[in-house]
């Protein structure tokens, strides 16, 4: 990848701030990283690459406290300036919800878990199945309150998928809507005697009367309104155990990305959560100030939108605009309505913003800063964004991480206009490259794995330690399954999954570098590549591509050869398409915008059988 590297700009501290880095108290006085206070800082300023270890870390140090207390306390002890102010608006319906109402409703709402027993012990869990919603932050907040523990899980689940993730996490109850409702039952019936749900909260129900149609409901299982749970309350009851608190506890167990396999519970501490807000707020990491408006649109089951969103726009006394899906006029209307001021996306959220008609320069007006995650976002995407709207003041930001790591590892410092970089590790976080083959850590500019070292790393995975002892080493060095490398300057490049890598006679190929040269073909929207099984060559790369829409509204022509030939033009032979270009209506991806290339194998692979 090439890259142009910017000036990066980086917050002085206030003489004084983040003095007392054990004391909590020290971290409610705001972080002031507002554009006049900055210091110019090169590149070479911020990242240090360690000549011995080849280990690449931030000079800005994180002045993170010795002791994190209970999540909810480390948030909610932060806002309580923030009380009038609405930290939740549905921009559907136009319900909301301040600080201080959140505060009162989550513990009144875990204080009523307890009192009913559906949650009783420490490490007892509740599953919430549900879009973004203010329910959903009042049942995940207010359950961690009363000592519990949260295991969000995929709304769009059918009930295989949900079977599996609660016999993972093994929930006392769920918190669920009624369109979700029958997924969720067939899921507990599917479990059998496995099964350890007692109670099913529904949150769009008031009343048991208000249920519109007959559930069979599995033996045990009790449906309850959530008109039982919701209200002020003077309790303040936890479960049994919840005073012998440690800061490494299990707070959250999101479960990891279905795209490699089965989903894996992932244990994330109070500090591992607290840990990576408090470094994604550092001097030059961001420009966040008191009082943003976010866009509530990523999921909040996933770790983005739960800690990177959710969690960080709450510290921050910010307001989450939420949106339950992406729908374009939906989001464009909250984009005008509600002049947001940070909008954190996926690529193809940034390729609608880039590349549809109707996304105008009014549109993104008043944001200040566009980030972006969950898979690398195109260059050739950025700056047709950029180029689109060249009155656009807002900064992009690119990021890195994974649920694993609570979830964000790298971050292209703030002003920094290295586009194609992911940046470099955030602030307490040591990152290297490993040789996949001989475990050493490499220099710059090498392929190798990405390992990142720091407090926001997972404790494990949830009761398998074989999967563990495969992610983790003994000194806490998390494997991430991606290819990627540094160059001389610390900032990171990712090129590709580990696991996706394409062998072709014995040499790798990246589907993500074929996939950036077909960004730039002028005929398609999107691309994606795989290996399909191939005689001569063992495997071969094979093009999946989406076509623009032409003017009348339909799709544009698109020639395979012609798309074949243009690859040729930017690589070595053994990275040719010779599995051939296939044109579709759209590619299949998770609901955070990662590619699903074994999806597009599989169905590929099924077809081609069906030929036989």
């Amino acid at each position: 990848m090439t890259s142009s590297v910017g000036c990066i700009a980086a917050c002085r501290v206030p003489s004084g701030t983040h003095r007392a880095a054990a004391a909590f108290t020290a971290l409610r006085s705001p972080i002031d990283c507002r554009a006049s206070s900055y210091a110019t800082f090169t590149p070479e300023d911020i990242y240090a690459i360690n000549p011995k270890s080849n280990v690449v870390s931030c000079k800005v140090p994180a002045n993170l406290p010795k002791n994190f207390p209970r999540f909810t306390d480390f948030l909610f002890e932060k806002t309580e300036r923030f009380s009038d102010r609405d930290v939740l608006v549905c921009s559907q319906s136009g319900r909301k919800l301040s600080h201080s109402q959140l505060r009162h409703e989550a513990r009144a709402f875990g204080s009523r878990l307890v009192e009913r027993e559906i949650l009783k012990n420490k490490n007892d869990s509740l599953s919430i199945v549900c879009p973004n919603s203010i329910e959903f932050a009042i049942s995940f907040f207010g359950t961690i309150a009363a000592g519990g523990v949260i295991s969000p899980t995929n709304p769009v689940y059918v009930k295989d998928e949900l079977a599996h993730n609660f016999h993972l996490a093994e929930p006392k109850g769920v918190v669920t809507t009624s369109a979700q409702l029958d997924a969720v039952l067939e899921a507990i019936d599917l479990l059998g005697s496995k099964n350890t749900i007692g109670s099913v909260i529904v949150t769009d129900i008031a009343t048991e009367r208000d249920l519109k149609h007959k559930f069979r409901i599995p033996q045990g299982v009790k449906i309850l309104p959530w008109g039982e749970f919701n209200g002020q309350t003077s309790s303040n009851a936890m479960v049994k155990g919840a005073d012998s608190f440690s800061q490494d506890d299990l707070v959250v167990l999101p479960f990891s990305s279905g795209t490699t396999g089965l989903a894996k519970g992932v244990h994330l501490s109070h500090k591992s959560l607290a840990a990576n807000i408090l470094q994604m707020s550092c001097p030059g990491m961001s420009n966040i100030q008191e009082h943003e408006i976010l866009v509530g649109l990523l999921p909040f089951f996933h770790i983005y939108g739960m800690n990177a969103i959710l969690g960080f726009g709450i510290y921050h006394g910010g307001t989450n605009i939420l949106l339950e899906k992406f729908e374009p006029s939906a989001l464009l209307n909250l984009l005008l309505k509600y002049e947001p001021t940070l909008f954190h996306l996926v690529p193809p959220i940034l390729n609608f913003l880039a590349r549809s008609p109707d996304v105008k320069e009014e549109h993104l007006a008043s944001l200040k800063t566009i980030t972006c995650g969950a898979a690398p976002a195109p260059v050739t995407v950025i700056n047709e964004l950029i180029k689109k709207f060249p009155g656009m003041t807002a900064s992009f930001q690119e990021g890195y991480g994974m649920t694993e790591a609570s979830p964000v590892t790298h971050w292209i410092p703030y002003g920094c206009k290295n586009f194609g970089s992911c940046g470099g590790p955030l602030p307490d976080t040591r990152s290297a490259i490993r040789d996949v083959s001989t475990d050493k850590f490499l220099g710059s500019n090498k392929n190798g794995e990405i390992v990142v070292q720091g407090p926001q790393v997972m404790i494990c995975y949830h009761k398998n330690p074989s999967a563990t002892a495969d992610t983790l080493t003994e000194d806490r060095w998390l494997k991430t399954g991606d290819i990627g490398y540094y160059d001389d300057k610390g900032f990171f490049y990712v090129v590709d999954r580990v696991k996706e890598l394409i062998k072709v006679k014995g040499l790798q190929v990246a589907p993500a570098e074929l996939e950036d040269i077909l960004h730039k073909h002028p005929s398609l929207s999107d691309a994606a590549v795989v290996g399909i099984p191939h005689d001569k060559l063992g495997e071969a790369p094979r093009a999946f591509v989406v076509p623009k829409m032409g003017s009348d509204g339909k799709p544009v022509d698109v020639d395979p050869v012609n798309v074949q030939k243009m690859v040729e033009e930017h690589v070595s032979e053994h990275k040719y398409l010779a599995g051939g270009v296939e044109v579709v209506e759209s590619l299949p991806k998770s609901l955070t915008g990662k590619i699903l290339r074994r999806q597009l194998k599989a169905d590929y692979l099924k077809k081609l059988e069906g030929k036989d």
